[in-house]
C-alpha cells in the first residue's frame, strides 16, 4: 500500500503543472489536498513496517490510525 500510494503522490506532482496551470484554482487545490491525505497514508503504512516485525496485529491495528488522521485532514480541509 505504501509503494503504491507514493507512485500516486509522485504521478499527482509530476502532472500538476501540466494539469492546473495556476497553482490558486481550485482544481489545484483539490490535488494537493489529495496528495497531504495520500502522504499520510504513505506515512501510517511506512510505520507500520517495523511494528509488523514486533507484532503482526498491532501492525494491522495500527492501520486504524488511518481513520483519525483523514478525518483531521477533512476538518482541516472544511476550516476557514
Amino acid at each position: 500500500m505504501a509503494a503504491i500510494h507514493t507512485v500516486h503522490v509522485v504521478l499527482l506532482l509530476l502532472t500538476q503543472h501540466q494539469v492546473h496551470q495556476t497553482a490558486s484554482s481550485p482544481g489545484a487545490r483539490e490535488r494537493r489536498r489529495f496528495g497531504a491525505q495520500l502522504a499520510v497514508s504513505v506515512t501510517i503504512f511506512v510505520l507500520s513496517i517495523p511494528l509488523a516485525f514486533v507484532s503482526t496485529a498491532a501492525a494491522m491495528w495500527f492501520w486504524g490510525a488511518l481513520i483519525p488522521a483523514h478525518h483531521l485532514l477533512r476538518r482541516r480541509r472544511s476550516a476557514p
